[in-house]
């Protein structure tokens, strides 16, 4: 949508001049489109009004918001888009992971490399809005996905009902705080061992005390996603010493993939 900058003079020109960055967010299969128009100012009020006649004079433009010290706000068109990819059927926010390009390749190459055939649990910390439960929900009797900020929680709770995703349970808590009521049987049977079969991590969700917590409960696999190359390192280096070891690494258009495989099960 190059020409959506020519189409911002269509707005009034104290709202014109308002504009920071415009930032165009298409959905993987690129069939629906939202843009956040970045603010010098706060006027999000005086966007809603403009908004229904820039929609209209802007074609294939789905959903419009406006951010404002960090804070998104809904200007017009449709609160959410809608994609379909993999064959999953999700709704998209500005706090969804729709920015990034070939992003279902993440996806699909996580699923590939999940243990199959487990009857165990899993834990997801950083679902991606639910996207991630999504597609590796039918590997495992049970999946805890972790959200640290509300919007992405509520997000994913919308994503699972849709596709009909049922042994997911959602939590709106930082990862070093569940991971400890988890190790204390708070959401499990008192006295019973944990045994998790896999661990989906964003690495940047995790403190080094949280680490530390999930390396205890022993997953047997653990699989670290991230576009940060260094972090990626340094966990995978701090999870070594806890002794697991790496099994498959990949490097993607945006996100490095690390697998990795408590030594105890490697024969497993």
């Amino acid at each position: 949508m190059k020409f959506l900058e020519v189409q911002i003079n269509n707005l009034p020109e104290e709202l014109a001049n308002n504009i920071k960055e415009i930032k165009i967010l298409e959905t993987v299969s690129r069939h629906e489109v939202m843009v956040i128009l970045k603010l010098r100012r706060d006027k999000h009020l005086q966007y809603k009004r403009a908004m229904p006649e820039f929609l209209e004079k802007v074609r294939n433009l789905n959903s419009v918001y406006t951010e404002y010290n960090g804070k998104y706000h809904f200007a017009g068109g449709e609160q959410t888009i809608t994609d379909i990819f993999n064959n999953f059927k999700f709704s998209l926010s500005p706090y969804s992971p729709i920015k990034a390009k070939d992003q279902d390749k993440l996806y699909k190459k996580i699923m590939s490399i999940c243990p199959k055939g487990t009857t165990r649990s899993a834990i997801i910390i950083d679902t991606h809005s639910g996207i991630l439960p999504v597609h590796v929900g039918h590997l495992y009797n049970r999946i805890y996905g972790l959200e640290n900020l509300k919007p992405q929680y509520n997000d994913a709770k919308a994503n699972l009902f849709a596709n009909k995703t049922n042994n997911c349970l959602m939590f709106n808590a930082t990862s070093e705080k569940w991971l400890k009521e988890f190790s204390d049987h708070k959401y499990t049977s008192p006295g019973k061992t944990n045994k998790l079969g896999l661990a989906i991590i964003n690495p940047a969700f995790l403190t080094q005390k949280g680490l530390q917590t999930l390396a205890e409960l022993k997953p047997e696999t653990i699989i670290l996603f991230t576009k940060d190359y260094m972090l990626a390192q340094t966990t995978k280096n701090a999870l070594q010493k806890f002794d697991f070891e790496t099994i498959e690494e990949t490097d993607g258009v945006e996100f490095k993939v690390i697998k990795m495989k408590w030594r105890a099960n490697e024969g497993a």
